[in-house]
């Protein structure tokens, strides 16, 4: 419900029907002393989102002609236990689509909205630990992703020959491939080391893929003192000072953060 100036009233409502279902199922660890545990479940869920109320640089007659985004989701996954809970794991399958994406099109002084097309995001998330030992503990997380644009056109009205064809292309800073490993030590009672490792994948920076951030691997350390109340750590973030860039768009690009060497302390009052 918006009133711009002096303008007409414009006032949409908008509603939808937006199920969820899912279920889980208990492959294994019915009896509660079990070594190993697996649960297996499904979800499926649907969802809206209502177009954003027209601004002043919005036409007055263009707002009837928007309709809602349509999304729906599809899940598949197991997560479960094994020797005692010393491993532990997870993965997850998703399908996602993401229909009549709203874009703004700009004519002249105005932005136009329109609904030109649909989004596909798929990928498997994955996740394991294990306890070595009561002072060694391991870990590894691997995500694999493959969103794309679906069948989508951005349409000009005013010249057909100037419609750009999205479709098949990758989303804007999204990496089909995210992966993490890592430690944790215990070399005495009141001290810890942990490492992480972190590799991401490339990106596009722009929906058009004119260009492509690279890969790039990032190594975080961190140890702990534990005296008493004090508590002392040292860590070091992107240890091998890594040059990368995170993230950008299709005229910039944002670096990542150099090394960084942090020494911080607490002090627990009872």
């Amino acid at each position: 419900d918006n009133q711009r100036g002096t303008g007409p009233k414009v006032d949409q409502t908008f509603d939808a029907f937006s199920p969820k279902l899912s279920a889980t199922v208990k492959l294994a660890g019915v009896d509660a002393n079990s070594a190993t545990s697996v649960n297996v479940y499904g979800a499926y869920s649907q969802a809206f989102l209502p177009p954003r109320r027209p601004s002043a640089l919005t036409p007055d007659n263009v707002a009837d002609q928007i309709e809602p985004e349509d999304i729906s989701n599809y899940e598949v996954g197991l997560k479960g236990s094994a020797l005692q809970g010393r491993v532990s794991f997870e993965a997850t399958y998703f399908r996602m689509t993401e229909e009549g994406v709203v874009l703004s099109i700009r004519q002249g002084p105005f932005f136009i909205p329109t609904n030109a097309g649909e989004l596909k995001y798929k990928g498997v998330e994955t996740g394991i630990r294990f306890a070595a030992s009561p002072k060694i503990s391991l870990y590894t997380n691997a995500s694999f992703y493959r969103n794309r644009f679906g069948d989508f056109v951005i349409e000009d009205e005013e010249d057909p020959s100037n419609d750009v064809s999205l479709t098949g292309n990758r989303l804007a800073i999204s990496p089909d491939y995210v992966v993490n490993w890592g430690a944790t030590f215990l070399p005495t009672a009141s001290t810890d080391i942990t490492f992480d490792v972190k590799h991401v994948g490339d990106t596009a920076t722009d929906r058009e893929n004119t260009f492509t951030l690279p890969s790039y691997t990032l190594f975080d350390i961190a140890g702990t003192w534990r005296g008493g109340p004090l508590r002392v750590t040292l860590s070091a973030k992107n240890l091998f000072n890594q040059e990368y860039y995170w993230s950008g768009g299709s005229e910039t690009v944002d670096p990542g953060s150099p090394r960084q060497v942090l020494v911080t302390t607490s002090f627990l009052f009872k």
